[in-house]
Protein backbone atom coordinates (compact mmCIF):
# COMPACT_ATOMS: atom_id res chain seq x y z
CA UNK A 1 0.00 0.00 0.00
CA UNK A 2 1.24 3.20 -1.03
CA UNK A 3 1.13 6.33 2.02
CA UNK A 4 1.29 8.89 -1.53
CA UNK A 5 -1.27 7.91 -3.44
CA UNK A 6 -4.16 9.55 -2.03
CA UNK A 7 -3.30 12.67 -3.62
CA UNK A 8 -5.07 10.75 -6.42
CA UNK A 9 -8.76 10.69 -5.08
CA UNK A 10 -10.85 12.95 -3.17
CA UNK A 11 -11.41 13.15 0.83
CA UNK A 12 -15.36 12.18 -0.51
CA UNK A 13 -14.01 8.76 -2.31
CA UNK A 14 -11.94 8.05 0.66
CA UNK A 15 -15.35 8.76 3.18
CA UNK A 16 -17.25 6.43 0.79
CA UNK A 17 -14.53 3.95 1.18
CA UNK A 18 -14.48 3.60 4.97
CA UNK A 19 -18.48 4.49 4.99
CA UNK A 20 -19.14 1.33 3.15
CA UNK A 21 -16.34 -0.89 4.76
CA UNK A 22 -17.30 0.47 8.23
CA UNK A 23 -17.62 -2.58 10.14
CA UNK A 24 -14.10 -3.85 8.96
CA UNK A 25 -12.58 -0.88 10.47
CA UNK A 26 -14.92 -0.36 13.01
CA UNK A 27 -16.68 -3.79 14.44
CA UNK A 28 -19.88 -3.58 16.39
CA UNK A 29 -20.80 0.15 15.28
CA UNK A 30 -23.65 1.24 13.59
CA UNK A 31 -24.14 4.11 11.32
CA UNK A 32 -25.59 7.23 13.00
CA UNK A 33 -24.83 9.74 10.05
CA UNK A 34 -22.86 10.36 7.05
CA UNK A 35 -22.35 14.14 5.76
CA UNK A 36 -24.66 15.05 9.49
CA UNK A 37 -24.68 18.75 10.60
CA UNK A 38 -24.08 18.47 14.41
CA UNK A 39 -24.78 22.41 14.83
CA UNK A 40 -23.28 25.76 14.14
CA UNK A 41 -22.35 24.83 10.15
CA UNK A 42 -20.58 21.78 11.00
CA UNK A 43 -20.82 18.45 9.37
CA UNK A 44 -19.40 15.58 10.05
CA UNK A 45 -18.30 13.34 7.75
CA UNK A 46 -19.18 10.00 9.57
CA UNK A 47 -21.10 9.82 12.62
CA UNK A 48 -20.97 5.69 14.23
CA UNK A 49 -22.42 4.42 17.60
CA UNK A 50 -21.84 1.43 19.58
CA UNK A 51 -22.98 0.45 23.16
CA UNK A 52 -20.79 2.74 24.88
CA UNK A 53 -19.95 5.94 22.59
CA UNK A 54 -21.51 7.80 20.04
CA UNK A 55 -18.24 8.58 17.42
CA UNK A 56 -17.35 11.24 14.85
CA UNK A 57 -15.01 10.41 12.25
CA UNK A 58 -13.12 13.32 10.51
CA UNK A 59 -11.60 12.49 7.32
CA UNK A 60 -8.49 14.08 5.48
CA UNK A 61 -6.63 13.09 2.40
CA UNK A 62 -4.05 15.03 3.57
CA UNK A 63 -2.18 16.89 6.50
CA UNK A 64 -4.86 19.32 7.93
CA UNK A 65 -3.71 22.17 10.09
CA UNK A 66 -7.64 22.44 11.15
CA UNK A 67 -8.12 18.84 12.32
CA UNK A 68 -7.18 20.14 16.06
CA UNK A 69 -10.13 23.06 16.16
CA UNK A 70 -12.02 20.68 14.32
CA UNK A 71 -11.67 17.98 17.14
CA UNK A 72 -12.39 20.74 20.08
CA UNK A 73 -15.40 22.00 18.24
CA UNK A 74 -17.00 18.70 17.22
CA UNK A 75 -16.83 17.50 20.85
CA UNK A 76 -17.98 20.45 22.38
CA UNK A 77 -20.98 20.51 20.20
CA UNK A 78 -22.01 16.99 19.55
CA UNK A 79 -21.13 16.61 23.32
CA UNK A 80 -24.11 18.86 24.30
CA UNK A 81 -26.68 16.96 23.16
CA UNK A 82 -25.68 13.18 23.08
CA UNK A 83 -26.87 10.79 25.01
CA UNK A 84 -23.46 9.09 25.39
CA UNK A 85 -20.37 10.21 25.75
CA UNK A 86 -18.37 11.23 22.50
CA UNK A 87 -15.16 10.66 20.55
CA UNK A 88 -13.76 12.25 18.05
CA UNK A 89 -11.70 9.76 15.31
CA UNK A 90 -9.29 11.50 13.03
CA UNK A 91 -8.06 9.89 9.82
CA UNK A 92 -5.52 11.27 7.69
CA UNK A 93 -2.56 9.89 5.78
CA UNK A 94 -0.05 11.59 7.57
CA UNK A 95 0.47 13.90 10.18
CA UNK A 96 2.71 16.93 11.48
CA UNK A 97 4.54 15.69 14.70
CA UNK A 98 3.12 18.73 15.99
CA UNK A 99 -1.10 18.27 15.09
CA UNK A 100 -0.45 14.52 16.21
CA UNK A 101 0.78 15.64 19.65
CA UNK A 102 -1.79 18.15 20.22
CA UNK A 103 -4.54 15.85 19.45
CA UNK A 104 -3.28 13.23 21.62
CA UNK A 105 -3.74 15.92 24.40
CA UNK A 106 -6.89 15.28 23.72
CA UNK A 107 -8.68 12.46 25.75
CA UNK A 108 -11.46 11.98 23.24
CA UNK A 109 -9.26 12.10 20.36
CA UNK A 110 -8.44 8.66 18.83
CA UNK A 111 -5.59 9.54 15.93
CA UNK A 112 -5.54 7.37 13.13
CA UNK A 113 -3.29 7.20 9.94
CA UNK A 114 -4.38 5.35 6.38
CA UNK A 115 -2.43 4.16 3.56
CA UNK A 116 -4.43 3.07 0.11
CA UNK A 117 -4.05 1.08 -3.05
CA UNK A 118 -5.38 2.72 -5.88
CA UNK A 119 -6.36 0.68 -9.18
CA UNK A 120 -7.55 2.78 -12.51
CA UNK A 121 -8.95 5.59 -10.23
CA UNK A 122 -10.74 3.47 -7.51
CA UNK A 123 -9.11 2.94 -4.17
CA UNK A 124 -9.44 -1.21 -4.49
CA UNK A 125 -7.88 -1.43 -0.47
CA UNK A 126 -7.14 0.99 2.67
CA UNK A 127 -5.11 -0.15 5.65
CA UNK A 128 -6.18 1.84 9.16
CA UNK A 129 -3.82 2.39 12.28
CA UNK A 130 -3.42 4.02 15.26
CA UNK A 131 -0.86 6.94 14.42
Amino acid sequence: LDSTEHNLVLEKDIETFIYRNYQKYFPGTHIVGRQKEIGCGYLADIILSDEKFNYILEIKNKKDDRLYWQAVNYYRIYSAHSAKPVKIITIAPEYSEEMKSSLKTLKYVEVMQFSLRIEQGKITELRLENA
